[in-house]
């Protein structure tokens, strides 16, 4: 027996649901949404606040990183409410340089170094600090600014 039935190509992949890569047919239109929240900002904001801290996660880690990012890069000492900051200018020495790239300060305080004399002389402009009293820090030697922002 034979049949024969006439369909058109595209009906034909239609109904066999046919895909070839291209987009499909038009689908019926969706439901409208909602629309959105009727919360105010400060109410989310305070329904955020209520939030317990053991809930979020993750945020336990990311303090414990902030902590450890603050130890690392500041010398975590407080005089009359300026944060006095340590930059670790060890990666600089050579042996040979006595002017060394220091980020910006509103007034620098001590260079310091495992080198002989541990303390050095230093005059500083915008951007550099310069050892004045003695030669330059060997090679691979310890060498801290400290500062204030």
């Amino acid at each position: 027996m034979k049949i024969d039935i006439k369909i058109k190509k595209d009906e034909f992949r239609k109904k066999l649901d046919i895909r070839d890569g291209k987009p499909g047919l038009p689908g019926k239109p969706g439901k409208p949404g909602a629309n959105g929240s009727p919360d105010t900002g400060e109410e989310i904001i305070d329904k955020v606040n209520k939030i317990k801290k053991e809930k979020v996660e993750g945020l336990k880690e990311l303090a414990d990183k902030v902590k450890t990012v603050e130890y690392t890069s500041r010398l975590g000492l407080r005089a009359a409410g300026d944060t006095v900051y340590t930059a670790d200018l060890s990666a600089q020495t050579n042996g040979i340089t006595k002017t060394f790239t220091i980020p910006a300060y509103r007034r620098a305080i001590l260079l310091f170094g495992s080198d002989f004399p541990g303390v050095f002389n230093f005059t500083v402009v915008p951007g550099t600090i310069t050892i004045t009293n003695t030669n330059a820090p060997s090679s691979g030697s310890r060498l801290e600014f400290l500062y204030i922002m």
